[in-house]
């Protein structure tokens, strides 16, 4: 089963290359730490997240991811590694729902499921024994395309976020050496 301390040392460094801990301020005005921002998680600001010491802050954040994101897209049922890196890396900046509806999509453009999985964003027990089944490099290869689609509908429904654009493509196109 994949194992979630080497899925985060794989994202985090999405979120703070350097793992410097800084405070800086998002796009929308919220603090960020560790990719943590405040107007997404305000609970933190009351947690003293954002003024605890770097080490502090980086256990805390490893805490809040496994509770947040790994947990409900149910890493620790997915048998390889580089795949439960993957999704896990897609569900911080999209969103547990969203990555796993594109889960599902990925598996459906395979083909190998029938019935089709229902793309209802949950990973339930027919999403993650069908992940399971699938060949991980396969898997991969579909996930990066119903990805790339998803963030460019994203960017024409949103052209404020095309700058956006180029970072979620290489931060997808990083995840594909995992396995």
């Amino acid at each position: 089963m994949a194992n979630y301390d080497e899925a985060f040392k794989k994202m985090i460094v999405n979120e703070d290359s350097s793992l410097s801990g800084i405070v800086k301020t998002d796009n929308d005005g919220g603090q960020v730490r560790f990719g943590l921002n405040s107007n997404a998680h305000p609970m933190l600001v009351a947690a003293n997240f954002y003024t605890a010491t770097r080490q502090e802050a980086l256990l805390r954040a490893q805490f809040y991811y496994r509770e947040w994101y790994w947990e409900p897209m149910k890493g620790d049922l997915m048998v390889d590694q580089g795949v439960a890196n993957k999704v896990f890396d897609q569900c911080v900046p999209m969103g547990i729902s969203q990555a796993s509806k594109l889960v599902q999509r990925a598996i459906n453009k395979a083909g190998h499921t029938q019935p089709q999985l229902k793309e209802d964003g949950v990973l339930g027990p027919l999403s993650i024994k069908a992940l399971n089944a699938s060949d991980p490099k396969e898997f991969l290869g579909d996930f990066r395309d119903v990805c790339t689609a998803f963030y460019q509908d994203v960017v024409t429904a949103h052209p404020e976020y095309a700058h956006l654009q180029d970072g979620w493509e290489k931060r997808l196109d990083k995840g594909l050496e995992w396995v």
